[in-house]
């Protein structure tokens, strides 16, 4: 029967009420995971065995073929000087010639090629893919289409979120200094610290990409907690306890 809200969401019972309409979305569902993951023919057979009091529920799958990885590229779309290390940066990707290629693994490898650029100084980058499969033969080659943007500087660093801790403490903690070339790994190392200072329920350090120029301005944003409280013992000797540790 088709599930209403309250008895979809709601347990009224021990053990969960089946209903077609989601095993059929179900398996549905796990074919899209296994075409993801580079198993094109991959198809998926459900089967329901009723018994006195429940059901049995059977899933058959067919892997089929894979698809393999022949060959990759990576080309800038623009006229850049940045670098482009493939015999490092390749080792960071799990994609790999001549096996299964899935693009979980192509999204993750664009990801690392963006980061990569990030990293020395290109805060803009942007990194997609195209794959040209051959179906006959289950092969496969990916180009990765590289946009670098302009070089780019730390700019000005606004912080947001302090009532009780001095905005000059959460400066002092940070990597990196205006005018600097861009590093994203900076800025995760200023997170870092700050956190270690055990004052804060949130640190959030992001570059501002939206805006124009080769200056990106940085924003860290915080949350305080309660910082002490007093508990008094039985020997009367107040215990200061730290809260909210990040």
């Amino acid at each position: 029967e088709k599930p209403t809200w309250l008895r979809r969401y709601l347990p009224i019972v021990r053990r969960p009420t089946f209903y077609a309409d989601d095993f059929a979305g179900d398996i549905l569902r796990i074919e899209r995971f296994y075409s993801r993951e580079g198993f094109p023919d991959a198809t998926v057979r459900g089967y329901v065995y009723s018994g006195e009091k429940d059901l049995r529920l059977k899933l058959e799958i067919s892997e089929g073929r894979s698809v393999i990885l022949t060959a990759w590229e990576a080309a800038f779309l623009s006229d850049s000087s940045a670098a482009f290390d493939s015999l490092r940066w390749s080792k960071l990707m799990p994609i790999k010639i001549g096996r299964r290629l899935a693009r979980s693994d192509m999204q993750i490898s664009a990801d690392t090629l963006r980061y990569k650029m990030q990293t020395i100084g290109h805060g803009r980058a942007r990194v997609d893919f195209d794959m040209v499969r051959d179906t006959v033969n289950y092969l496969a080659r990916v180009a990765f289409r590289l946009r670098p943007g302009h070089f780019n500087y730390f700019g000005q660093t606004r912080i947001t979120g302090l009532k009780q801790i001095e905005e000059e403490t959460v400066r002092r903690e940070l990597t990196y200094r205006e005018t600097e070339p861009f590093d994203i790994r900076e800025l995760e190392k200023s997170r870092r610290r700050i956190v270690r200072l055990e004052a804060f329920t949130l640190v959030s350090v992001r570059a501002d990409t939206s805006v124009p120029g080769d200056m990106l301005p940085i924003s860290i944003r915080t949350e305080e907690g309660n910082r002490y409280i007093v508990r008094t013992g039985a020997d009367s000797m107040a215990q200061l306890l730290f809260l909210d540790e990040t």
